[in-house]
């Protein structure tokens, strides 16, 4: 809008308003507005990047929006956003996911796999990444009263009458209350590419401590608290095992525990089997076997992609203990993989596809002794540029690492140092402990420039006196 010659403001009052309400969260768009060229070519050429720059320059918005208010959405600076507008594709899935759900992308236009994309508006979207993680308030289910009988009820009937009030608001509380923490967690899931390990453990843990307030508080809605509890401590798991904290193995107890109270055999399935993953990269076969046997107890219960996670853990045992039927089993895994997505209960695995299968093909043909298998296999993998779970890509980079590590250590140093590196960019120690084979094999052959620079980065990393997090200068 023109302003006046005494104005002294830079912007009227409208513009003003309107840049406060931008700085909070992106504005609701109409369905049209997805229908603007620029924005159909970058997603045409999967390119997030270029994506964002069409969205906040789209004619719609009158004044095109600047970088650093993109960048406050998603707590990054200017400088950032002009780097992921400019520089290549994006390839990591999490940060894809992250920005198609910050802009609300409908479904049509992205061209990776996001579950909740299906039928998403422009509201239903996480308003910027700070807001994405809120305290979950009680349903209003929770705290109403039973209804009042219509006059000249029997005192019999208007007991049956409340009786059946009581159970019907019980069973609609559980699936509320059950469903409000899920979303927050898949919120929060949503942005673990872009919130640091220790603010995502610090908004993990106080979702946890209001859930236990309310379970002290309401002890008969056991079943939903016990559904949202066991999912919770099985992300605050993956979180301590992937940003080196203290208690993984602690936290899956828990959400074991949990699934049993809520008398859940897939998700007890599914907690289970990571306990089984947790032994897999300890090297302890008997404890994998028997974990992941155990989470195939109920197997008819179980969907397809959880089920397929299970067979993988199993085959991960079997390997490390040299049973090549391993790889039997991996088969049905992989068939049980290439389901589509139907069950509501087997969100939880779907990270589980070809690609997932295809890496735990080549680690178990590594734990047999196929070493020139497994690394074709890992260099194949590494080589296609499909978007991928960045942490996956970083486990592959160092499993590729241990698989050159005697016939090759300097290509293996190489290596180990990519996997370093996004390390270093997720903040994940787990890449960093599974490079220890590679650095206890390399350490004959020190004088080569580049396995010195690996030996000193990793031992750098788990001495502490460069943490992962700290970038390596």
């Amino acid at each position: 809008m023109p302003l006046a010659r005494d104005h002294q403001e830079r912007y009227c009052q409208i513009c003003a308003r309107r840049l406060v309400t931008l700085r909070e969260r992106p504005p609701s768009v109409p369905a049209e507005f997805w229908d603007h060229p620029p924005i159909r070519a970058a997603a045409a050429d999967h390119h997030m990047g270029r994506l964002i720059a069409a969205y906040r320059t789209h004619p719609a918005h009158g004044i095109p929006i600047s970088q650093e208010i993109v960048g406050s959405w998603a707590l990054k600076s200017q400088s950032q956003i002009c780097r992921i507008e400019t520089g290549p594709a994006e390839l990591n899935l999490g940060l894809l996911r992250f920005w198609a759900r910050l802009l609300g992308v409908p479904a049509h236009l992205l061209w990776f796999v996001d579950p909740d994309s299906h039928g998403r508006s422009n509201g239903d979207r996480h308003d910027s990444a700070a807001r994405a993680v809120m305290a979950v308030a009680v349903p209003a289910g929770l705290e109403r009263n039973a209804t009042s009988a219509p006059p000249g009820t029997s005192a019999e009937e208007e007991l049956a009458l409340r009786q059946e009030h009581v159970a019907t608001a019980e069973t609609e509380v559980v699936e509320l209350l059950a469903g409000a923490w899920l979303t927050q967690l898949n919120n929060l899931t949503g942005m673990a590419d872009v919130i640091s390990w220790p603010v995502l453990n610090q908004l993990a843990a106080q979702q946890i401590r209001s859930l236990e307030e309310l379970w002290r508080r309401r002890p008969e809605l056991e079943a939903g608290v016990a559904v949202a509890d066991a999912r919770w401590s099985e992300f605050m798991s993956w979180i301590c095992a992937n940003g080196g904290f203290p208690g993984s193995e602690g936290w899956l107890e828990r959400a074991h525990r949990r699934a049993e109270q809520a008398r859940d055999p897939v998700l007890e399935a599914y907690v289970v089997m990571r306990r089984s993953q947790h032994a897999v990269d300890s090297g302890d076969a008997m404890t994998a076997v028997s974990l992941s046997r155990r989470a195939l107890k109920n197997h008819d219960l179980i969907p397809p992609k959880t089920k397929s996670l299970c067979l993988t853990r199993l085959s991960e045992g079997l390997a490390l203990a040299g049973s090549d039927e391993s790889l039997t089993i991996l088969a049905t895994a992989q068939s049980l993989a290439d389901e589509p997505l139907r069950a509501p209960d087997d969100e939880m695995a779907r990270h589980c596809d070809a690609r997932y299968i295809d890496a735990a093909r080549a680690r178990c043909l590594y734990l047999l002794g196929e070493h020139r298998e497994a690394r074709a296999r890992f260099e194949e993998l590494l080589s296609v540029g499909q978007p991928s779970e960045v942490i996956d890509v970083g486990m592959w980079t160092a499993y590729l690492a241990e698989c050159r590590m005697v016939d090759h250590p300097e290509q293996s140093a190489a290596d180990g140092l990519r996997a370093l590196d996004i390390a270093h960019r997720t903040g994940s120690t787990r890449i960093v402990k599974a490079l220890a084979p590679v650095a206890v094999v390399l350490r004959p052959s020190r004088g080569s420039a580049v396995v010195d620079t690996f030996l000193t980065r990793y031992r750098a990393s788990v001495m502490g006196a460069m943490p992962v997090s700290t970038p390596w200068t």
